[in-house]
């Protein structure tokens, strides 16, 4: 069995020296995807309305981000 320096657990990416670089690179990406996918649901003439647009993104994508980020959050503010 090879080591790794990081491996995922429950979600999130735990990295052998707990900087959680990794999982915050991650959910950046996954909060990117999911924001320019409603960025493209809300078009003038064939989209959906604004305020439908805020609820699914405050109830899709600020959750999908900020997943376990009571964990990863304060290892990144503490090791920097």
């Amino acid at each position: 069995i090879n080591p790794s320096h990081a491996h995922k657990f429950l979600g999130v990416i735990f990295d052998d020296e707990l900087r959680f670089k990794n999982h915050a690179d991650f959910a950046l990406a996954k909060g990117t995807k999911y924001a320019l996918a409603c960025k493209r649901m809300i078009r003038p003439t064939k989209g959906i309305h604004g305020k439908l647009m805020k609820r699914l993104y405050e109830g899709v994508v600020v959750p999908k981000m900020t997943y376990g980020a009571d964990i990863w959050c304060v290892g990144i503010i503490a090791k920097g």
